[in-house]
């Protein structure tokens, strides 16, 4: 599955953990992470120091990983250490994977989400 995220051209690393299911949000994301700074008009540095916020280049890359979304089960689904679980789905289409989370017991033992949780392991492994 292929999802953007910005990365942060004058820093060398990503802008934010957050990976967008579409391209058009990423691009509306890259205008409003830099809002909180507009009205000083720079970017804080990791290292303390600012960059003028007209010389901070967010790119949108594009990423391709084994994830699957899942707006049923309010989720994208991946493995972690070989273990299936998911990140959830935000507004904006948007997820954190470092927010991942093991599926849930009570959801696999629910004959209804299993099923749901089945397809996207299948899925996951055809893909």
């Amino acid at each position: 599955m292929r999802v953007y995220r910005l990365f942060n051209l004058s820093e060398h690393g990503p802008a934010s953990g957050l990976h967008f299911l579409d391209r058009d949000e990423a691009d509306r994301y890259r205008e409003l992470v830099k809002w909180p700074y507009a009205n000083e008009g720079t970017w804080p540095l990791a290292d303390g120091r600012e960059l003028p916020l007209e010389r901070v280049e967010l790119r949108v890359e594009p990423l391709e990983r084994r994830w699957l979304a899942e707006p049923e089960l309010g989720v994208v689904v991946f493995e972690q250490e070989g273990q299936l679980g998911g990140a959830p789905l935000l507004p904006g289409n948007c997820f954190d994977p470092d927010e991942w989370q093991a599926a849930p017991a009570t959801e696999l033992a629910n004959p209804e989400t299993a099923a749901l949780w089945e397809k996207a392991r299948l899925a996951l492994k055809a893909a």
